[in-house]
């Protein structure tokens, strides 16, 4: 599995540099200096009759380089250098071998395999013995292009936040001269090797290198959270159809109370106010526990007395076929 069964526009270039608050001579500025790997959509109509192109179009971002921007600019904030942030670059748009490493299983082997990474999460329901290893590998030959992309260290960010629902961090380390990456994910490293392995790294690092952690957590908060971006987390189908009506309630002001059921039980109470101020702090609030799907259900109690509950669906996998 991986996030483009779930997501599969995110690909598309629809978010502008003004809704990250970046301006364009940063952006160039990063781009000269290889920060990210950007190229312009020139269409025949683009082109003069001397044969340069009319008028410099606008840059538009796809989700994974805007998630990676946003972990530019705070990386800038703690002065990390641009060599090392280029070599970070490199690192998390890097595509592992995914074809090569399937085709070194056969078909029980790599069951065994799927199952035994697979996740507990209660939103993820997949028979992997259904898996064919023949129809696996020709769907990626079929898909070769965009599998590419949705294979990559950052398309696997994506998959842990928004589908496993876990905190994955990036580990920038420097052991004498030489700077290292890693991705490390708690729950996942838990799940796999236990507990104690995980202290045993952290107590390594700490002891003997110097390290800047980069919890992935927050530029996903911050795509949430900001009201700018909504449209466009609509457009990548980021909340769902029952997410976009609790949202669309809260904004009318057709309600008396709506209540979010969180997991972790510490719930979610939002009163009608006139307040601009508290409106503004609840819908930040809200937009983050939908979008990083921190709820049970939700529960809505209209002005005439009348009740909705929602619950959240589970994020539905795009079939191959």
């Amino acid at each position: 599995m991986n996030i483009l069964e779930f997501y599969p526009k995110l690909l598309e270039k629809k978010i502008p540099l003004s809704a990250l608050e970046i301006t364009p001579r940063v952006f160039h500025n990063w781009k000269e200096e290889k920060v990210i790997d950007y190229y312009e959509e020139i269409e025949s109509t683009d082109i003069g009759v001397t044969g340069k192109t009319k008028k410099r179009k606008w840059v538009l971002l796809n989700a994974f380089d805007a998630i990676w921007l946003l972990i530019v600019k705070d990386l800038r904030k703690l002065k990390v250098d641009l060599n090392t942030i280029i070599k970070l670059k490199e690192y998390i748009f890097s595509t592992n071998p995914v074809k090569d490493f399937i085709s070194s299983f056969n078909n029980e082997e790599f069951i065994s395999f799927m199952e035994k990474s697979a996740t507990n999460k209660e939103n993820i329901q997949y028979d992997y013995s259904l898996i064919d290893i023949e129809s696996v590998l020709k769907f990626y030959d079929d898909h070769s292009n965009e599998i590419e992309k949705y294979t990559s260290n950052i398309a696997t960010l994506f998959f842990t936040v928004l589908i496993l629902e876990e905190r994955p961090s990036i580990i920038i380390s420097k052991q004498e001269d030489e700077v290292y990456f890693n991705i490390l994910n708690k729950e996942g490293h838990i799940r796999q090797f236990g507990e104690n392995d995980l202290f045993n790294i952290l107590m390594t690092r700490l002891s003997n290198e110097y390290f800047i952690n980069v919890p992935v957590i927050e530029p996903f908060i911050k795509l949430f959270k900001d009201k700018k971006l909504e449209q466009y987390c609509n457009h990548y189908e980021l909340f769902s159809e029952n997410e976009k009506q609790i949202l669309e309630i809260f904004r009318e002001d057709n309600f008396k109370e709506i209540n979010i059921f969180k997991d972790n039980n510490e719930n979610l109470t939002i009163t009608t106010t006139k307040s601009i101020e508290v409106k503004n702090e609840q819908a930040i609030e809200l937009r983050k526990i939908l979008g990083l799907k921190q709820y049970e259900k939700a529960e809505i109690v209209y002005r005439n007395d009348k009740h909705l509950v929602i619950n959240r669906t589970n994020k539905t996998k795009i079939s191959p076929d």
